[in-house]
């Protein structure tokens, strides 16, 4: 399983941890860099950079991007994708 999903979400991109609360919303060209770079390929700087700043207790520095992180495809239909995750952490204060 991947630490961090990085995703085009309707007209955002956002970068996500499974089981972790919060989450980062990226610029379309830092999301396009990620998505241009093959899974072997080192995280980009700023893109350790930002993991650390929103999740302190996780590293990618120095690790194959693809070890790390899922990177989701655009929909071809322009549908936004969402992962479900069933944890302890939820409130049942949705708005939906």
């Amino acid at each position: 399983m991947h630490a961090l999903i990085a995703s085009p979400f309707l007209e955002q991109h956002v970068l996500v941890r499974p089981g972790a609360r919060g989450g980062a919303l990226l610029p379309e060209d830092r999301y396009e860099e990620l998505r241009a770079l093959h899974p072997t390929e080192p995280a980009p700087a700023w893109y350790v950079d930002a993991v650390r700043e929103q999740w302190d207790d996780l590293d990618v520095a120095g690790r194959p991007l693809g070890e790390s992180t899922l990177v989701r495809q655009p929909s071809t239909w322009g549908y936004g994708k969402a992962s479900w995750e069933v944890n302890l952490g939820c409130n049942y204060e949705c708005i939906h």
